[in-house]
């Protein structure tokens, strides 16, 4: 048996929420889930509202995963259409779907993985939608925008107390940035009573920056190069050098090929290094010439085993938050796939 109950989310503008409890059959089918993380937690899933942005292949990795989670509602906005490229490293669409909207075209196989999700399309640009329209979610997350539209969505999330998550792959390389504005949620630890273990749990906080602000972080100038590296990961500045050369040049770096450099671009990427690099007293081996070369090769370029990785991470993110189980992502992670390495910095 399944009951309604109506909630009212104070902290915002948004509308009186019907709660749905979990019926028998959808118990059984996250029965797995519901061990892992408990029943409450799949409650707040099956009751999540989440916006997809982009209908790449970073974004399949990440509506996959959701949909086989359970979330309520999935809504993905796109106004472009499939491409021959795309079919190399998106498995939401196929041959037929060339030349149709990306986001209509994910829906048929992701409705197979789990029909109990409503997904809804929407084949328009998310620039056209006003401040009201993201009332209706309690998470955003979008995918393969420049750095006007992110900061933008980011302050509309946060004036109506929405989260916020952005991401994005370049070749070998990508990034994932959140802004869950105040999140609170639940830290278990077991502790020890003699020859028993007990399980308790603690309710804290996690209070985090926009995108824009983020940004703008002050890096310490008087750190050693070993310990800066330490601290903070590489792959943050060919991140924050990259998003500033789009938002310069509106578009993204153009590789030319082995033989020839584009020495154009890449002395626009080194004036944004030595910018922000000159400003803190940082390091030019923090971000060496040769590491931007590479990110001129990896611009736009979507590679599918780099996108299951950071797409599952952001996924499982997005989970925890809907959840409130263990701290998220505290505010950026940033994915070497050279090494294999992912870190998290916190720039709050």
């Amino acid at each position: 048996m399944k009951r309604n109950i109506s909630e009212v989310d104070n902290t915002s503008n948004k509308k009186v929420k019907t709660i749905h409890q979990l019926n028998d059959e959808e118990a059984a089918l996250y029965d797995r889930q519901i061990r892992l993380w408990g029943f409450d937690a799949q409650r707040r899933l099956r009751n999540s509202s989440i916006l997809i942005v982009g209908g790449k292949a970073l974004s399949n990795e990440v509506c996959k995963n959701l949909v086989l989670a359970g979330v309520g509602s999935l809504t993905i906005i796109d106004d472009e259409n499939v491409t021959v490229e795309d079919l190399g490293s998106q498995f939401l669409v196929s041959k037929k779907n060339v030349g149709q909207n990306r986001a209509k075209s994910m829906k048929e196989r992701l409705v197979k993985l789990n029909s109990s999700v409503k997904i809804n399309i929407i084949s328009d640009s998310i620039e056209n939608k006003d401040t009201s329209f993201y009332n209706e979610f309690d998470v955003v997350c979008v995918t393969g925008k420049p750095l006007e539209s992110l900061i933008k969505i980011n302050n509309i999330c946060r004036k109506n107390n929405v989260k916020f998550y952005s991401a994005d792959v370049h070749g070998i390389f990508g990034y994932i940035f959140c802004d869950l504005i105040n999140h609170k949620y639940i830290e278990e630890k077991n502790i020890k009573y003699g020859d028993d273990t007990k399980t308790k749990q603690y309710e804290k906080s996690e209070q985090y920056s926009s995108l824009e602000d983020s940004l703008k972080y002050k890096f310490p100038s008087d750190m050693k190069l070993k310990r800066f590296l330490r601290k903070y990961s590489s792959i943050y500045f060919l991140i924050y050098t990259l998003l500033q050369f789009q938002k310069n040049n509106k578009r993204l770096p153009k590789y030319i090929s082995e033989d020839e450099e584009n020495t154009e671009d890449l002395n626009k990427l080194k004036e944004i290094r030595d910018h922000l690099f000159k400003k803190y007293d940082i390091n030019n081996a923090v971000l060496n010439d040769e590491s931007l070369s590479k990110i001129i090769r990896n611009a736009g370029m979507e590679i599918l085993p780099i996108c299951s990785v950071v797409g599952g991470i952001l996924a499982q993110d997005i989970l925890k938050v809907i959840s409130q189980k263990e701290l998220p992502i505290s505010n950026w992670f940033c994915y070497d796939g050279f090494t294999g390495d992912g870190v998290i910095n916190k720039l709050i």
